[in-house]
């Protein structure tokens, strides 16, 4: 299904680490000092990009593979909390996105990003009044 997305809600792409796409995600982290661990790094991101993530990315081009690989979303964080909820929002699952907008709130309705998550949830309501509607932030 196509979407017209405004602008606000464009700007809500999905975001991950190349590592988080390894077997065993942990973020990797280098200090190059020379030619010989220049070309560590090198072969280590080789493997990563060709092994792993190329593969991965390429069984996630679609709106359903998206929200199956975010199927448990407890290790999710904003920026892709997020785009998870537009899915919600443009496909009408309401039940799911009203259990994921509260998630927003509660996490991150404070401090550094709490005027983000606002703007965010009120853009929801107003593109997708049938879906989000009902949702009011606490």
């Amino acid at each position: 299904m196509a979407h017209e997305w405004p602008l606000g809600l464009r700007k809500c792409a999905w975001n991950i680490r190349a590592e988080d796409l390894a077997p065993e995600p942990k973020i990797q982290q280098w200090t190059v000092r020379d030619k010989t661990s220049a070309g560590e790094v090198l072969e280590y991101l080789l493997i990563l990009m060709g092994q792993f993530v190329i593969p991965k990315l390429k069984s996630l081009l679609s709106e359903r593979d998206l929200l199956c690989m975010w199927a448990d979303d407890a290790r999710l964080g904003f920026p892709n909390l997020r785009a998870k909820s537009v899915l919600l929002a443009a496909q009408g699952n309401g039940e799911e996105l009203e259990s994921k907008l509260r998630r927003l709130n509660e996490e991150f309705g404070t401090g550094v990003v709490a005027e983000g998550v606002a703007r965010h949830i009120s853009a929801l309501q107003r593109e997708f009044s049938d879906t989000v509607g009902r949702f009011i932030c606490s």
